[in-house]
């Protein structure tokens, strides 16, 4: 890669002549006896690049080369089409230095490609074949259209090179992001559904436009249909399909917010199909929405809902987990133009913590919800869109009341889950504790706490080398539990302290603390009576604290009730302080999800308390 102005430096510029001269020698020498004609034009090309030298200073001498790259290209193609493996082999290598010098015009850059093409069918040279494209695609915008789709297609029989591909027809020095629209005057169109778009939107450059199809075909290679823009690929396995779009959407983001183009995709594409893959992860896929815009929006639950097939069909880890990266990609990138979408995938990570799902998908479900629970900005905007409109899904209130509901199970494990979770046979032994690791013990089973979990790195959604399911350490999920809802905590907090500073804002703030107390303190009370770590039980007094300081900020009686109550419960002898109340006659007062037994919770209680 050249460095040293428009066209590189002087040195580089001579180093580039020899480099010809040589390999146009050598093809000289190598063509004299069977290919005449490559003989001829290497010959013609070696007086052409003297001549040039000669007539050149350092100033503009690649310049000069540059102008008749035409010419200097007509022996080397020659000798690719020769298809003799030497000639191929000294042509293409000459080719690439042109390329990295960048001395190849716009004009002869399809010639290059149709030559390769020819090449890729012939099976020769795969390997030189890619190292030339590679430049050629990521040096400068040479490379568009339909000769754009020709390269993807050759450059995806090798997966790392067809990620590197799919970057630059993203990036091409971020070409799309800085010129998507033709200009400010032009009115942006809103596009309608293009399920099948043969062409793309005619408010997009060149560039842009070869990113919207290739994005779009990908989206129809992965749903196993074939693409329209893409040449000569007609398949592409679903887990290599789901990588690329994981790259793309993690990658640009940018592309997608500013160009409604590119927005529209995730809606009409990309949204429906993570949802249909999906399909075989749940055994009943009834989920409506309740949001007050979605039957206004082109991916409505409903409408994608109904479409699902109740499959029996085996669930597939690999597809799985890479569904998931690209859901939390989807939530915590795209939420501003997902609404309705968002809404779907919270319901469904919810659903992921039946005690009918696999053992591997409750806990890659918490490790999403962990990566979503840790960022206040993302809370806020869920109570603002879901839990704070009249008749929307309550979204906030049903994820924490569904880790709630996972710790009381998971201690109840011997007792509730033993005939659903068989596939997750992890016994825990009673009143085994260990001396320097941390845990929990409820009713003489006891649950080893999992140190160092932290959202940024997951046991299972960043097994991207996996065929099946990590073996799980003892304790996993519960840990992810223990985890979510003392981050929960944390992050209800930042957002209430955000949104109680703004008077425009204070009834989302109530709201958000309405959403969450309630199953934040019954699981905050369930774990701190199970704790025997006093780390654990310092961090969960904490959240007691944080939870009653919220409290009494937004004036919130029932909370702040609710908080203390739970914090003298846990304090206090089992039943002493119900045998108190009952007394003097405030048991009425006292909120009904904290009234069960101080730590001898019953299982109809548990069950029932949501």
């Amino acid at each position: 890669m050249t460095s040293g102005g428009p066209f590189g430096t002087a040195v580089e510029a001579k180093r580039l002549v020899e480099n010809l001269l040589s390999d146009l020698r050598t093809l000289s020498t190598e063509a004299r006896k069977k290919h005449s004609q490559v003989k001829e034009a290497a010959e013609s090309g070696l007086v052409k690049i003297k001549n040039i030298s000669a007539a050149s200073n350092e100033q503009n001498l690649l310049t000069n080369i540059r102008c008749a790259s035409a010419e200097l290209l007509q022996p080397l193609i020659l000798g690719c089409s020769s298809r003799n493996a030497r000639l191929v082999q000294v042509s293409l290598q000459a080719i690439q230095k042109m390329v990295q010098h960048r001395v190849i015009e716009s004009a002869s850059a399809h010639i290059i490609v149709n030559e390769l093409w020819h090449l890729m069918e012939a099976e020769c040279e795969e390997l030189r074949i890619l190292q030339t494209l590679t430049p050629l695609v990521g040096t400068e915008l040479l490379v568009t259209g339909q000769w754009l789709a020709k390269v993807t297609f050759i450059v995806a029989v090798a997966l790392v090179q067809g990620k590197f591909m799919l970057k630059f027809c993203f990036e091409y020095n971020n070409d799309i992001a800085e010129d998507g629209l033709k200009g400010c005057e032009m009115p942006i169109v809103h596009q309608t559904i293009r399920v099948r778009a043969k062409s793309p939107p005619p408010t997009l450059r060149p560039c842009a436009s070869d990113g919207y199809m290739l994005f779009h075909d990908l989206c129809l290679l992965i749903n196993s249909e074939a693409p329209v823009w893409l040449i000569g690929i007609q398949e592409m396995t679903r887990t290599l399909g789901l990588e690329l779009l994981e790259s793309v959407l993690s990658s640009y983001p940018s592309i997608f917010i500013k160009h409604s183009e590119f927005a529209q995709l995730l809606k009409d594409q990309v949204c429906p199909l993570i949802i249909k893959l999906f399909a075989p992860n749940h055994k009943h896929m009834q989920i409506t929405s309740q949001h007050p815009y979605s039957s206004n929006t082109h991916s409505s639950i409903d409408s994608i809902s109904s479409q699902l097939p109740c499959s029996p069909e085996r669930v597939y880890f690999p597809i799985s987990m890479r569904l998931l990266r690209v859901v939390v990609i989807l939530i915590t990138l795209y939420y501003n133009l997902l609404v309705t979408e968002c809404e779907i995938f919270l319901a469904l990570l919810v659903k992921f913590l039946e005690s009918d799902k696999l053992g591997w998908q409750r806990a890659i479900a918490l490790e999403v919800l962990h990566k979503i629970v840790v960022i206040p900005e993302l809370l806020i905007w869920f109570c603002e869109n879901y839990d704070a409109k009249p008749g929307a899904t309550k979204a906030i209130s049903s994820i924490i009341s569904g880790l709630a509901t996972y710790a009381q199970l998971s201690f109840l494990r011997p007792n509730v889950l033993e005939a659903t979770a068989k596939d997750e046979e992890q016994q825990f032994e009673a009143n085994i504790q260990s001396g320097s690791q941390p845990g929990f013990q409820y009713r003489g089973t006891w649950i080893p706490l999992c140190q160092n979990i932290i959202p940024k790195k997951s046991l299972l959604l960043d097994s991207l080398e996996k065929h099946e399911a990590l073996n799980l350490p003892n304790g996993y999920s519960l840990s992810l539990t223990y985890y979510c809802i003392s981050s929960c905590c944390q992050s209800v907090f930042e957002a209430v302290e955000s949104l109680h500073s703004q008077k425009e804002k204070k009834d989302v703030a109530r709201e958000l603390y309405q959403s969450t107390y309630t199953s934040l303190l019954v699981a905050i009370s369930l774990f701190l009576d199970a704790s025997i770590d006093e780390s654990v039980t310092e961090q969960l007094l904490k959240c007691f604290v944080t939870m009653t300081v919220l409290s009494c900020r937004l004036g919130h009686t029932a909370g702040r009730d609710a908080a203390y109550f739970a914090l003298c419960k846990a304090a206090l002898p089992p039943k002493y302080l119900m045998r108190i109340s009952s007394a003097s006659g405030s048991l009425n007062a006292i909120p009904g999800f904290l009234t069960a037994a101080n730590s001898q919770l019953d299982k109809d209680t548990l069950i029932g308390m949501f």
